[in-house]
């Protein structure tokens, strides 16, 4: 068994987060090999409490720093309106590629795309990605 040592500088920045108190017990149990009881102690878990995170992490329940999903639509308005227009072709015997539109059709839709994507273009990344 190899020592316990003090947590890293910093963690009391982050101790009130609590997937940060998460990572740093289980760290502490599986990687740096403390017993269940100091793991959580360091951590202000319980000894019960400690072993339920492990079994949920080891069963694959448990999301560290991923968020489990993000509120809202899930396609694009723009998108299902030019899906329900190629359908509709269709359904009328007309393919969707080959279909004779005139310029300012599509500039029209130029137009209305273009400010998204330039949303798009300039939007800030992330600081962080998480990798599962």
């Amino acid at each position: 068994m190899t020592a316990v040592s003090a947590p890293r500088p910093g963690w009391e920045l982050l101790a009130g987060q609590v997937n940060q108190r998460r990572y740093e017990a289980l760290r502490a149990y599986l990687y740096e090999g403390a017993s269940l009881q100091q793991a959580a102690d360091r951590a202000d878990y319980t000894r019960a409490a400690l072993a339920s995170l492990v079994r949920d992490l080891r069963a694959g329940k448990l999301t560290m720093f991923a968020p489990p999903g993000v509120p809202g639509r899930k396609s694009a308005p723009k998108k299902d309106a030019a899906r329900a227009r190629v359908i509709e072709l269709r359904r009328e015997g007309q393919r969707a590629m080959g279909v004779e539109v005139s310029h300012d059709t599509i500039s029209k839709i130029t137009d209305e795309v273009l400010e998204e994507l330039k949303a798009w273009q300039v939007c800030p990344l992330e600081a962080l990605y998480p990798v599962v």
